[in-house]
């Protein structure tokens, strides 16, 4: 009889590593790959000066705080009412020195990180698949088209936006889901939050129907929100009321003449939004609907079309969500006045870039037909490429030449952007340089404020071609009456014509928006002198001096004496 075998010993079986529960640090990586050479960038002089220099007495103290909630962006009335961008600049303005602004492209940074946490973690809700939730987001993370939103320090608004909305959508979630009363305060909070960062906001409610559509809870939890649409309500009002006060009196109706005029345009911007964001290829830092190629978004959208089509277990219903939620968030766009803003900047596809990744998902690449292998290979190719394009595109937002260079070269016909380019060169003392850009903008646009200001001012001041310089300044001065510097060139000018009472007429306007400028203060004295009228320049010096604005004591002595013995021309 065999003599019976021992058992055979279970071999271990090597758990295969799944790398999807790394994926926060993969996320992670990716964004540091991408964006940390962000921290070295320098100003742009588009909108970051304004919040960073020209605001700087109102960011560099926390008591102002309550009073962003009561103004624009940009001016005590704006059409832009964007408190917690206000509040943000405040907030960070402690950590910046007049030669360090890493700060602020940290928090860029810092959010955007965080954004891309917040994204996976709401697909991974919404689809329960880790690995379509995990490419989706890392596509999102190294999408060249939002480089802008990264690099360019105002872009901050849409990455706080972004984090307070998927806060919204994530607390929705759970409310449509049975949750407790603490969601629905969590979901009011963050929608105030968000309403009160961009009024883009507005829309986060139809954004929250869209993915409790896509979730399967609409029909199903319409019961559960009874109670919480009033508060929705209310939070709306609150925020368009707070609007409504900063907002300027002749500010048009939401739909207007000019609105409805510029539809069919701005709808091809529409067009070419999508084609960068499926083939980011023909991206520029001041975009316009003119100067940007059509053909790229009709190329994305057959590209799509096709992908969509060989999906036979595509969802219809998906489709028209992703669709939905990215014309959502970009309506903004046909609102704008056109003298206000009529670029195509690409920063505003950071929270429609949402509706995108939805739409993807409805393609092949995402179906059993595409291999798991097959996939991961694509898409690593995709991010691979995706970031040595941000490597090559970020240097455009390094300093202010190189903005307004890659500016014009991408829109020649651009006023606005040539006009920017030469002004910068005029500043940084490179003014034959500057004067073709000049001349350009005024003949592309004769209404672009400043270009008769610097025609002036680098044309005909130099040559002391007066008449010439005076006739386009007091033209910049009838066109941009609130700029003071005009006011201060035509003084001078008005000078060099001996015509002193208009000399006189135009520093008095000067100084009504600076009134402590030691300079003209002392020329509003000698203009006052040189004209004999002694007892008005005695009684300006008066002023100077109750200001802490110096006088010269010889001069004062000399008007003390005049005026005694001169009576006043108005006597």
């Amino acid at each position: 009889m065999a003599k019976p075998q021992p058992p055979k010993k279970k071999q271990p079986v090597k758990k295969q590593t799944n790398f999807y529960q790394y994926a926060n640090w993969l996320l992670l990586a990716l964004a540091l790959i991408c964006y940390l050479p962000v921290l070295n960038l320098d100003l742009t002089q588009l909108d970051d000066t304004v919040f960073i220099n020209d605001k700087h007495d109102f960011v560099s103290s926390f008591s102002n705080i309550p009073k962003a909630f009561v103004q624009g962006a940009f001016n005590e009335k704006d059409i832009y009412y964007r408190p917690f961008l206000l509040v943000y600049f405040i907030l960070l303005n402690p950590l910046t020195s007049k030669t360090s602004i890493v700060a602020y492209h940290f928090g860029s940074l810092f959010f955007h990180v965080l954004n891309v946490f917040l994204l996976y973690k709401l697909l991974f809700r919404l689809t329960g698949k880790k690995n379509h939730s995990f490419w989706l987001s890392a596509f999102f993370c190294v999408h060249p088209a939002l480089t802008m939103a990264v690099a360019w320090i105002p872009g901050i608004n849409d990455l706080l936006l972004t984090t307070f909305a998927l806060g919204y959508f994530l607390s929705l979630l759970r409310i449509a889901e049975g949750g407790p009363w603490k969601y629905i305060a969590q979901n009011v909070l963050f929608l105030l939050l968000a309403l009160f960062t961009k009024e883009s906001a507005a829309f986060l409610p139809l954004g929250g129907v869209l993915l409790l559509w896509y979730r399967g809870h609409l029909e199903s939890t319409l019961k559960k929100f009874l109670a919480y649409i009033p508060l929705t309500i209310a939070a709306w009002a609150l925020w368009f009321f707070a609007r409504k006060y900063v907002l300027p009196e002749n500010t048009p109706a939401l739909i207007n003449t000019e609105m409805l005029s510029l539809l069919f345009h701005r709808a091809t911007g529409l067009i070419q939004y999508f084609g960068k964001c499926i083939l980011p290829f023909n991206l520029v830092v001041f975009p316009t609907i003119e100067g940007t190629n059509i053909l790229w978004g009709i190329a994305a959208m057959a590209l799509v079309a096709i992908l969509l089509v060989q999906n036979k277990e595509r969802n219809i219903k998906n489709i028209f969500i992703g669709l939905g939620w990215f014309l959502i968030f970009l309506l903004p766009i046909f609102f704008v006045p056109k003298n206000i803003n009529d670029q195509l900047f690409e920063h505003r596809l950071y929270l429609p870039m949402f509706g995108i990744l939805l739409l993807l998902r409805e393609t092949v690449l995402f179906t059993s037909s595409i291999k798991i292998s097959t996939r991961q290979a694509i898409s690593v190719g995709v991010v691979a490429a995706c970031i040595v394009n941000i490597h090559y595109y970020t240097p455009n937002f390094a300093d202010t030449f190189s903005f307004w260079n890659n500016a014009v070269a991408a829109s020649p016909e651009n006023s606005y952007a040539n006009k920017m380019l030469g002004i910068k060169l005029a500043e940084n003392k490179r003014e034959a340089e500057a004067v073709p850009y000049i001349q350009k903008a005024y003949e592309l646009d004769s209404n672009e404020m400043y270009t008769r200001l610097f025609l002036a001012r680098l044309i005909f001041m130099p040559k002391q071609n007066w008449d010439s310089a005076r006739y386009y300044l007091e033209r910049e001065a009838l066109l941009n009456p609130k700029f003071s510097d005009t006011y201060a060139d035509l003084a001078q000018v008005c000078v060099a014509q001996k015509d002193l009472p208009a000399a006189e007429k135009n520093i008095r306007k000067f100084l009504e928006f600076k009134p402590d400028d030691q300079f003209y203060n002392n020329n509003l004295v000698l203009l006052y002198r040189d004209q004999g009228k002694y007892s008005e320049a005695l009684a300006h010096a008066d002023t100077m001096k109750a200001r802490g604005l110096e006088v010269n004591a010889g001069l004062y002595k000399m008007l003390q004496d005049s005026s005694h013995h001169t009576p006043s021309n108005n006597e």
